[in-house]
């Protein structure tokens, strides 16, 4: 691999996934994970950790809805 195409996964505070260029500073509110690899192995990976794709917060209220009975 080419040291020049090397990346990383990177994660925010949200619990989004993305691919970052290794070697480039990750924006502040992301968080490099240990992950690394060509960016489809990159994308690979996102595929098999990222089993939900909504910002947690949102998936929070999400969930919580799910759970509120509706009017009757």
């Amino acid at each position: 691999m080419d040291i020049d195409d090397v990346w990383q996964v990177v994660r925010d505070r949200e619990g989004r996934y993305s691919v970052w260029r290794q070697g480039r500073p990750v924006p502040i509110t992301w968080f490099a994970t240990p992950f690394t690899g060509s960016r489809d192995e990159c994308l690979a990976h996102i595929e098999t950790v990222w089993r939900d794709p909504r910002p947690s917060g949102w998936a929070r209220v999400m969930d919580n809805r799910d759970q509120t009975p509706g009017p009757r």
